[in-house]
């Protein structure tokens, strides 16, 4: 039998620079917004649409964005010490949130296939996530080195294998 990625049963933290790449992420999400509010002022001030609803509309918008952008870093830190996963004997539990929190436990024999993603901003990073996929929907282990989510991957599909043959 293959050796266990981790020690069996212990909560497995995410790489520290997962933090940075979920803050990265927001960034580029709340700047897209508050580009998108800059260019709704100009063409609706053009158009002579500028009343009370579209600035109120503007505002919130703008606002929000910017409460997002300045929290961003306290809420990231708040998400990394709660998203944690196990390698369990016959399951994999997912841990997520820092507000409403979350614990997904997929059992081996559930699982269809297991896949991994790399966008721009985790190859940046020299992470990769791993995501689960059940006849329910998919899970993800959001971000590990690259070596660790290849582990991982490798770990799961021998579990399901054996898992599934012993059915």
């Amino acid at each position: 039998m293959q050796q266990d990625w981790r020690d069996e049963g212990q909560w497995t933290r995410l790489p520290g620079r997962v933090k940075r790449v979920w803050y990265l992420s927001s960034a580029i999400g709340d700047v897209a917004v508050l580009l998108i509010c800059a260019v709704a002022v100009v063409v609706l001030m053009h158009l002579g649409w500028w009343g009370f609803w579209q600035r109120a509309v503007v505002v919130i918008a703008a606002v929000l964005s910017i409460l997002d952008l300045m929290l961003r870093p306290l809420v990231s830190r708040y998400e990394y010490a709660v998203n944690r996963f196990i390698l369990g004997q016959h399951e994999v539990s997912i841990r997520k949130g820092w507000f409403l929190r979350k614990l997904t436990v997929i059992p081996y024999n559930r699982v269809q296939h297991v896949e991994t993603k790399q966008g721009p901003l985790l190859q940046a990073f020299s992470l990769m996530s791993v995501e689960i996929h059940t006849a329910v929907g998919a899970h993800t282990i959001d971000a590990l080195e690259v070596e660790d989510a290849m582990g991982v991957v490798s770990q799961i599909t021998a579990k399901v294998r054996t898992e599934k043959e012993d059915l």
